[in-house]
C-alpha cells in the first residue's frame, strides 16, 4: 500500500511499514521509545492476571487512536466550510499480540466504519505481530502502585462515569432506582476532572449509604507536547468503551452502559458550528452498535453496549435525579465541553452547546437553586452574549427547539432533520423495534425537548416584563434583548448579510453560506438571503456536483463532507418498487445522454455515462427478482429518500418566495427519487 497525499501515518507499538513516510507519527506504550503511558487507577491487582492479550490489545489500540486524534490538529473552525477542513485521513499500523484476529475483515471493517462515523475522519488499519511483549506495558495501579479496589463478586453493572449531569444521573439510577451495585469507569482527562469525579463518587457513597463504590479511572499520559495539539478528542468514547469492556470482561459481565440524554446522543446538526467532526457522536446509537461489534469480536462472544437514557431529554434525566432525592449534588457535576476554560468559581463556560442545554433543562425543571447561575461564566438569561459565534449558537439552539415542536409527525421531523434517519437501523437492531416505532420515539423525544425550551423562553419573558419596560434595566447582550432585536428584523434576513464578500463578486450565479444564512443570486439578479435548513445544504451539494447521481444516504454523506459521490450505489440497503422505477428512469436518462454525447464525439461524457450505466445494470441484477419486482424493501432507505426529497422541496419553495425565477429553475433542474441529480451542467455556480 502506498502513501497518498494528505494521509497521516501512525506507526504504533514498534510497528513498521515500507510505505510509511519518514515523518510518520510513532506511538508506543512501552520500551525505550515509549511516549504514552496507559494508567488505570482503581483496578484490583488480583484482576490483572485475568486480562487476555486481545483485551490488552484493545486498550492499546484505543489509546493509540485518541493519541493520534490529538496529535493532528483539525485546523481553524470555519463555519462556511461545514466542517470539511476538520476531517483527516488516518492510516494506522499497529503491533498487537493477536494480529490474526485484528486483521480479520470483520474487525477491520468494524473499526474503520465505527471510528469514521464517530469522529468524521477516514481510518484505515493494518496490524502486525508485537515483537517484544514487555510485562509492564500497561499500568494498572493506584497513584503509589497500590491496588485500590477488591471484592468485585457482587457487581451488577459496569457503566461509564464522566462526572457530568447525565452519567451522574446514571449512577443515581443504578444505586437508588435499580438497586444495583455499579462499577464506575472514568476517563481522567485532566487532574481537575478526576478530582470532580472522585468527589462525586464519594458524595454518592455517603448519599446512598454504600461503602466502596468501585471506581476505575483511565488516563493516557502523553509525554510529548506534539501529542497535545488538538482538543476536540472526538474519538475518546472508543477509549471509554475499550476500558469499560475490559473491566466487564474480566469480572464476567456481558454488557456495559453509557448514560447520556437522547438529544445529545443524536446531536442533530442544528447549527453550522456543530456539524461534521464538531458534532460529537460519543453515544450515537450507530456508534454504540459499532462498539458492541468491536468488543464482541475481541472477546469472542457478545458484549452489549447500552444507553438507557437514549430516549430521555436532559430535563427528563433531571427528573430521575430529583425524584431520587439526589438534586442537592447537581452543583458538583460538570457538563461543560470547554474544560480548559473552567475555574473553581465558574466550572461552566455557559456558551458551549452542553452548557446551553444544561441550563435550559435546569430552568425547565425549576432546579436553579441546585445548579445556581454563579457556576456559569456567562449566564443563559442575563448574558453577556458578546461574541457573534456564541450568539449564533444559542439562537440556533432555540430555533431548532421551535422547529421540533412545529412538526406534526415523524415524517415531517425527518424531512427537516434527515441526519436522525442515520440512527434508525442501529436503534432497530439494539431495541428490536420496527422502523416506524423507532422514528416515532426519536421524534417525540425531540418534540418534548422543544416544548421544554419554548416554555423556558415564555416564562423568562413573563418574569422580565418589568425589566423590558424599565429604561436601563435590560442588558443589550442578555438573551431576552437579543431575541427582541431579532424579532424586529425582516423575515429571512440576517444582520451579517450585507457583509458577505461574495456580494461584491461579479458571479451571475451564487449559492453559498455566509454566517448562518445562505446567499443566493440567480442570473445576475439581486442577491437574497435564506435561513439555514437541511434542504438548502442538500441543494448546495447537488449544485456542486452537476450531472452526478446520488442516493439519499450518499447525498447526506457528501453534504457532511464524506466523499462518497464516486460510489453512489454503495449506501443502498434495499429498495421498494417506486425506487426501482426511479433507478430505471435514471438509466434511460443516462442512455439518452450517452447517445447525444456520441453524436458530438464527446468521449469523456460517453465514458462517464457508460460507467454509471454499468453500475446500475449490476445493481438492478442484484436488487430485482422475477417480474422486475424488488427483492426486498428496506424502510430506512425509503425514509431517508423521502426525508431528503421533502427537505429539498421545502427549500425550493422558500427560494421561490424570494425569487420566483430561481425557484422554478431549481424545481425543473433538480431531479429527486432514488437517485438525486442536478441536471444542468452548463451553469458555473459559485458555491
Amino acid at each position: 500500500m502506498s502513501s497518498s497525499a494528505g494521509e497521516r501515518w501512525i506507526l504504533c507499538g514498534g510497528a513498521n511499514h515500507a510505505s510509511a513516510p519518514e515523518h510518520a507519527l510513532r506511538l508506543a506504550v512501552s520500551g525505550p521509545d515509549a511516549n504514552l503511558t496507559v494508567d488505570i487507577e482503581g483496578l484490583a491487582s488480583n484482576l490483572i492476571v485475568n486480562i487476555p492479550p486481545v483485551m490488552k490489545d484493545l486498550v492499546r489500540v484505543a489509546s493509540y487512536v485518541i493519541a493520534a486524534d490529538q496529535a493532528f490538529p483539525r485546523g481553524d473552525a470555519d463555519r462556511i466550510d461545514l466542517g470539511d477542513n476538520w476531517r483527516r485521513d488516518l492510516h494506522f499500523v499497529v503491533a498487537v499480540e493477536e494480529p490474526d484476529l485484528w486483521n480479520s475483515p470483520e474487525m477491520v471493517e468494524a473499526l474503520q466504519s465505527t471510528l469514521g462515523f464517530l469522529s468524521d475522519d477516514s481510518y484505515t488499519f493494518e496490524f502486525e505481530a508485537l515483537a517484544n511483549r514487555e510485562p509492564e506495558q500497561l499500568k494498572f495501579t493506584g497513584p503509589n502502585g497500590e491496588p485500590l479496589v477488591g471484592g468485585w463478586n457482587d457487581i451488577d453493572v459496569v457503566q461509564l462515569f464522566s462526572g457530568g449531569m447525565d452519567s451522574f444521573g446514571g449512577a443515581v439510577q443504578a444505586l437508588a432506582i435499580d438497586k444495583q451495585r455499579p462499577v464506575l469507569v472514568s476517563h481522567r482527562s485532566a487532574s481537575k476532572t478526576w478530582k470532580t469525579q472522585r468527589e462525586l463518587v464519594s458524595d454518592l457513597q455517603t448519599w446512598s449509604s454504600r461503602n466502596g463504590i468501585p471506581h476505575v479511572g483511565i488516563q493516557v499520559h502523553k509525554h510529548d507536547k506534539a501529542l497535545r495539539k488538538e482538543r476536540t478528542q472526538r474519538s475518546r468514547s472508543f477509549l471509554y468503551a475499550a476500558m469499560a469492556g475490559t473491566v466487564a470482561h474480566i469480572i464476567g459481565h456481558d454488557r456495559i452502559r453509557f448514560y447520556e440524554n437522547g438529544t445529545t446522543s443524536f446531536n442533530l446538526p442544528i447549527s453550522p458550528q456543530i456539524v461534521g467532526a464538531r458534532a460529537t457522536r460519543t453515544t450515537h446509537p450507530r456508534v454504540l452498535l459499532g462498539f458492541a461489534k468491536i468488543l464482541g469480536l475481541a472477546r469472542g462472544k457478545p458484549m452489549a453496549v447500552e444507553n438507557p437514557f437514549e430516549l430521555k431529554t436532559r430535563a427528563e434525566v433531571l427528573d430521575v435525579i430529583n425524584s431520587a432525592g439526589a438534586a442537592g449534588m447537581l452543583r458538583h457535576t460538570v457538563s461543560c465541553a470547554h474544560v480548559h476554560r473552567s475555574s473553581t468559581m465558574h466550572p461552566h463556560c455557559g456558551v458551549c452547546s452542553q452548557c446551553i442545554d444544561r441550563r435550559f433543562s435546569v430552568l425547565a425543571r425549576g432546579l436553579e437553586n441546585e445548579d445556581p447561575e454563579e457556576g456559569y461564566a456567562v449566564d443563559l438569561i442575563k448574558g453577556g452574549w458578546k461574541k457573534d459565534g456564541e450568539r449564533a449558537l444559542v439562537l440556533d439552539y432555540i430555533d431548532a427547539a421551535d422547529q421540533f415542536t412545529s412538526f406534526a409527525n415523524a415524517d415531517q421531523f425527518l424531512g427537516s432533520f434527515g441526519e436522525a434517519a442515520r440512527a434508525i437501523p442501529a436503534m432497530m437492531e439494539l431495541s428490536g423495534n420496527d422502523g416506524d416505532t423507532v422514528s416515532k420515539n426519536i421524534f417525540e423525544m425531540h418534540k418534548r425537548h422543544g416544548e421544554d425550551v419554548g416554555r423556558v423562553i415564555s416564562e423568562t419573558m413573563a418574569k422580565m416584563a418589568k425589566c423590558i419596560r424599565t429604561p436601563g434595566s435590560l442588558s443589550s447582550d442578555s438573551l431576552p434583548a437579543i431575541l427582541f432585536a431579532r424579532g424586529q428584523q425582516a423575515p429571512g434576513t440576517d444582520p451579517s448579510f450585507d457583509a458577505d464578500p461574495a456580494l461584491k463578486a461579479e458571479s451571475e450565479y451564487l449559492f453559498r453560506q455566509f454566517g448562518q444564512n445562505w446567499t443566493v443570486r440567480f442570473r445576475g439578479g439581486t442577491a437574497f438571503s435564506i435561513r439555514p435548513s437541511k434542504g438548502m445544504t442538500y441543494l448546495h451539494t447537488l449544485l456542486q456536483r452537476p450531472g452526478e447521481d446520488l442516493t439519499a444516504f450518499a447525498l447526506i454523506d457528501v453534504a457532511e463532507g464524506r466523499e462518497v459521490a464516486s460510489r453512489p450505489l454503495a449506501t443502498s440497503l434495499g429498495v421498494d418498487d417506486d425506487a426501482i422505477r426511479s433507478v430505471k428512469q435514471t438509466y434511460d436518462e443516462l442512455k439518452a445522454e450517452r447517445d447525444e454525447a456520441a453524436e458530438f464525439y464527446d468521449d469523456a461524457t460517453v465514458a462517464r455515462c457508460e460507467a454509471e450505466m454499468e453500475k446500475i445494470e449490476a445493481w438492478l441484477k442484484s436488487e430485482v427478482g422475477l417480474g422486475g419486482k424488488a427483492r426486498r424493501e428496506n424502510p430506512e432507505q425509503k425514509k431517508a429518500r423521502m426525508a431528503v426529497t421533502n427537505a429539498i422541496s421545502r427549500a425550493i419553495k422558500t427560494i421561490t418566495k424570494a425569487n420566483k425565477r430561481c425557484g422554478e429553475y431549481l424545481k425543473d433542474q433538480i431531479r429527486t427519487g432514488f437517485f438525486l441529480r442536478y441536471r444542468d451542467t452548463g451553469i458555473p455556480w459559485e458555491t
